[in-house]
């Protein structure tokens, strides 16, 4: 298992934005609070846009199907997928 660069971080300030548009619940296997929180991801001027992105960055996972690896959220700049141990 290796961490996997999802975005990287000269996207900056709209890491948010590219996570909720691309790693949307629905259409993926991420698993997070897509429902409540996508609103206020979208908007970075939101007041909530950044309480949203902890709790994303928190909370949301990843589930393979093919290997059955589970993944949660790791930002220092570049946002990874991160295997749990």
């Amino acid at each position: 298992m290796e961490n996997i660069l999802l975005f990287d971080g000269a996207k900056g300030i709209y890491i948010p934005q590219f996570f909720c548009q691309g790693c949307n619940p629905e259409k993926t296997n991420w698993i997070w609070d897509y429902e409540n929180l996508s609103k206020d991801l979208l908007d970075k001027d939101s007041e909530n846009h950044a309480k949203a992105w902890k709790t994303v960055l928190d909370t949301a996972c990843y589930y393979d199907p093919e290997t059955g690896e589970k993944y949660h959220l790791y930002q220092d700049g570049d946002l990874w997928a991160v295997p749990f141990s």
